[in-house]
């Protein structure tokens, strides 16, 4: 699995990702940081044995509560080119 390779060359993509109760404060972060409402289902059959807590949003939706939609007061560091190996 590689994070990020959904589309190329202006193609659109779907990426999902397999989450667990543990991890879920993970998953909050993620969606704050992307900025973007996401579609959150459980898995039949691998339900959390208690309920993640999600705010006020609707069933399925993710909103991080306490999140600010706000533009970052900071800027991001520039992504590094990976480096290219001979074949």
């Amino acid at each position: 699995h590689r994070i990020g390779r959904t589309g190329r060359n202006g193609s659109t993509g779907q990426a999902i990702s397999l989450v667990a109760q543990d991890e879920a404060k993970l998953l909050r972060q993620i969606v704050r940081l992307l900025d973007k409402d996401m579609d959150i289902r459980d898995v039949p059959g691998f339900e959390p044995q208690t309920p993640i807590r999600w705010g006020n949003s609707a069933p399925g939706k993710a909103e991080v509560p306490g999140g600010d939609r706000s533009p970052r007061k900071h800027a991001r560091r520039p992504h590094a080119e990976a480096p290219r190996h001979a074949h």
